[in-house]
């Protein structure tokens, strides 16, 4: 037991801990959070969505402009100011009354997640040996899969009784998070800033439209329930098959494609992406539906842990948070 506490350094078991809370309140909120703002809010479905597309244009915007910002001040310091950010944004949650308020929660909402999941990475690295960087980015996508698995049916359980409960079970995760953060984890970025620079920015833009599928994916979940009868059902059982399938497929597909070049990966998980992209926008049944989730599951078990090792050898040390940003 001693040799496996030791395996990880703090920041690395710390990074465990709240992925695993995070991960498990994320998913229980992601199915059903646009269906509740609809609901609240009153608006049409078009309304909504515009709002939550802030989302990711802050996050983009984050990672543009602060990238090399937060390569100076500090893995721990951003860390802190990203979970707080969430956590304010899920306690908003919970008061929205109108439109305005809701874009307000949002743009906080992507603000502290261009902040934390490149920053997470970057800490990772910094404080992981070389030769154990590809374990731990596949424990954390682990960790991430067992909570999508378990998140969507306490979230239909809690939603169909108490819908705003969702968004204090969340905002209990992120708090817990940021105090362990504040106690227990020390910095791990190097005290000297080197002013030396190299860059593989080309290979970064073949992520734009990985981004933009997930954003679709996030945001069009209500498409289901045109298709489907027992939409909040059907929407449970596409998010637990979704990270079944992660947690199942990951290993085999990793260790199946460790030998390839990148480009190989890159064009193997690009044609998993499309494929299951025209199956979502073609889905009439569910087991066509389970079909594309297996083929997309696929593409990002097969790429985005070869990307996130990639980089984390690609990156000089006075840039690793900017280059993570640019591969999420």
């Amino acid at each position: 037991m001693k040799h496996f506490k030791q395996r990880y350094s703090t920041p690395v078991w710390i990074c465990f801990f709240g992925e695993f809370l995070t991960g498990i309140t994320g998913a229980m909120l992601s199915p059903f959070l646009l269906l509740y703002l609809q609901n609240t809010l009153g608006h049409n479905l078009l309304s909504v969505l515009v709002i939550v597309g802030i989302r990711p244009l802050t996050e983009i915007i984050v990672t543009l402009v602060a990238g090399g910002w937060t390569d100076r001040i500090g893995r721990r310091t951003v860390i802190l100011t990203a979970l707080g950010c969430q956590v304010v944004s899920a306690c908003g949650f919970m008061m929205v009354e109108n439109i305005w308020l809701l874009a307000l929660f949002y743009t906080m909402n992507g603000v502290g997640a261009g902040l934390y999941t490149p920053t997470q990475r970057a800490q990772i690295t910094d404080s992981t040996n070389s030769g154990m960087r590809a374990e731990v980015f596949a424990v954390i996508h682990v960790i991430e899969r067992f909570g999508a698995t378990i998140g969507p049916v306490i979230g239909l359980a809690v939603y169909s009784c108490h819908p705003v409960m969702i968004f204090i079970f969340q905002a209990f995760a992120f708090l817990l998070y940021w105090l362990a953060v504040y106690f227990k984890m020390p910095e791990t970025y190097p005290s000297k800033y080197q002013k030396n620079f190299s860059s593989k920015k080309s290979l970064f833009l073949f992520m734009l439209p990985i981004s933009l599928l997930y954003s679709q994916l996030e945001t069009n979940y209500r498409y289901l329930e045109v298709l489907f009868d027992h939409f909040l059902v059907i929407l449970t059982i596409f998010n637990v098959c979704h990270a079944l399938l992660g947690m199942t497929l990951q290993i085999p597909l990793v260790k199946g494609s460790e030998k390839l070049e990148m480009k190989t990966v890159i064009m193997i998980s690009y044609s998993c992406y499309a494929g299951s992209a025209l199956g979502f926008a073609f889905s009439s049944s569910l087991v066509w539906l389970i079909l594309s989730i297996f083929i997309f599951t696929c593409g990002e078990s097969i790429l985005l842990h070869h990307m996130q090792s990639f980089v984390s050898k690609l990156a000089p040390v006075h840039m690793r948070r900017r280059y993570f940003a640019f591969s999420v």
